[in-house]
């Protein structure tokens, strides 16, 4: 059956700038099971010089503006070209003269009336790692670890949950994905040359099952929205990631059809317009799920450690944590990540190994939820997911292993309670409502004294544009723990907290307002 989707109809625009990927793991929010761990709250300082910056685009910073900033000035004051505009985040891209210091630049525009924010326009990786054993060349342990059989006793998928791949471009002609690869976005605007990355993990998130051929992917019927946000050499710039992830919620939007993202890279840099693009795919239905990352160490990499991305580690045959997968409090689930087989270009196949090739099989795993129950929101899948997992290490949450090894079958069963809430912090002072204040959410204490423990971070809203922001001087939170918090809210000048702590319940929303003063 053949279907037409309406897609936002943007002309990918063509950067004469080399973009170098980099990738890394989840940060810290995700999959946080309650009081006591600790998470990354937001941007870390500025290093005193262009060369302490995490991987780059050279030459290049992003932009955020409040509504009523004059851009074309400020860009003209720093001698920029604008590349590309976001207009649901209200950002543009842009290129420096050279020699510019971008450290330079940011720290001038941070001072400048209208600008929200400003910062390099980072690079994120492939979380891919080479295989070195041939002979599992002929086998999918994959599906049969998770339990996706049995899953397929209950549903195969359905065209409308719609798997989202934001990596390199991929081989649409492969026989696995006949009939299913919708039309995407060419976010990077290079060439479309399709890469082996980008395939794999496609096949194994969604390739057609029960065809006779090669591989089944996790979701037989799901479609899948090819979004390219690297280049052939695997370098995903910030920028274009961000302009994946609002084409894949817009067309969920537009097309009136659920739709999981699949982010198999990272890297540790922190980019305020992913986390606002990541906001705006919730806000849209849209779940968000990523790679924990490949250092194998307790690290929190971006986008994995957004709030409400759900950041995945890789599994052994053996059910063991890889040693490459990065860990933490930030995990969600982990799912299997080594020796795996799936799609390459050419109608061809390989091994690959990675938290790249775990992501998927839970962003399969969720969209099989979303074709048995469509009115489910993305933290209603996401904690079904995790209240199902199969635990390893403990009984309860493991940072090693987050909740557990992905259980398909168990995740189609009955509707677990959900595990998160939602929290609006208002912010005001004797003059009224205050955009831009940051606000953490804390582990809850007695009348929120001796705060210790970071869970999230936010800022106020200034109001629309874009037209999903919360009003003006409020701090929305998505996918809060359930449990006991505090909130804390400052600008450069003043100050405040919440006098007792929040109860969080699960499906709720909960408010507060804190007054700052100097």
């Amino acid at each position: 059956m053949k279907r037409t989707f309406l897609h936002a109809g943007w002309t990918p625009l063509v950067l004469t700038v080399v973009l170098a990927v980099g990738c890394t793991s989840g940060s810290g929010l995700v999959g946080v099971p309650g009081p006591g761990q600790g998470v990354p709250t937001g941007p870390p300082p500025l290093p005193s010089s262009d060369a302490g910056l995490a991987d780059h685009v050279p030459q290049q910073i992003v932009i955020g503006f409040l509504p009523t900033a004059d851009v074309h000035r400020v860009v003209a004051a720093i001698d920029g070209a604008v590349l590309r505009e976001i207009k649901e985040l209200n950002t543009v891209t842009v290129r420096l003269p050279r020699p510019t210091s971008i450290v330079d630049t940011v720290q001038k525009l941070q001072g400048m009336a209208g600008v929200k924010y400003a910062e390099p326009n980072y690079v994120y990786q492939p979380f891919l790692t080479t295989p070195n054993d041939p002979f599992f060349s002929s086998k999918q342990w994959g599906p049969q670890s998770i339990n996706a059989p049995a899953a397929w006793d209950i549903t195969k998928g359905s065209p409308n949950a719609v798997v989202a791949v934001l990596d390199s471009a991929l081989d649409g002609t492969h026989p696995e994905f006949s009939g299913k690869v919708l039309t995407g976005n060419n976010c990077e605007g290079g060439p479309t040359t399709a890469v082996a990355h980008g395939t794999h993990v496609a096949g194994i998130a969604a390739a057609l099952g029960n065809n006779g051929i090669g591989i089944a992917g996790v979701n037989w019927n799901a479609g899948i929205l090819p979004i390219q946000v690297c280049n052939t050499s695997g370098a995903c710039a910030n920028s274009d990631i961000a302009c994946g992830i609002i084409f894949g919620a817009t067309f969920a939007t537009l097309n009136s059809v659920r739709v999981v993202e699949n982010l198999s890279l990272g890297g540790p840099g922190y980019a305020q317009q992913i986390k606002d693009a990541v906001d705006f795919a919730l806000q849209s239905g849209v779940l968000v799920i990523a790679s924990s990352g490949n250092d194998g160490k307790s690290t929190v990499l971006f986008p994995a450690g957004y709030p409400g991305v759900m950041a995945v580690g890789a599994s052994t045959p053996a059910n063991g944590r890889a040693t490459f997968s990065t860990y933490g409090p930030h995990l969600s689930v982990i799912a299997p990540g080594v020796d795996i087989y799936s799609t390459i270009p050419g109608a061809s196949y390989t091994l690959m190994s990675g938290t790249s090739m775990a992501a998927p099989h839970v962003a399969g795993v969720a969209a099989l939820i979303l074709a048995l129950s469509p009115g489910l929101t993305p933290t209603q899948v996401r904690s079904q997911i995790e209240r199902t997992a199969t635990h390893l290490g403990s009984s309860a949450f493991d940072p090693q292993f987050g909740w557990g090894l992905v259980n398909a079958a168990a995740a189609l069963g009955a509707l677990a309670p959900n595990n998160y809430g939602q929290v609006q912090i208002t912010v005001q002072d004797t003059l009224g409502l205050v955009g831009g204040a940051d606000v953490v959410l804390w582990v809850g204490t007695a009348s929120c004294l001796g705060l210790t423990q970071e869970v999230q971070t936010a800022q106020t809203s200034f109001g629309p544009p874009p037209t999903t922001a919360p009003p003006l001087g409020v701090a929305s939170f998505n996918a809060v723990p359930v449990g006991s918090y505090c909130a804390t809210a400052s600008t450069t000048t003043e100050m405040g907290t919440t006098a007792a702590p929040l109860a969080v319940a699960a499906g709720t929303l909960t408010t507060a307002t804190v007054t700052i003063s100097p």
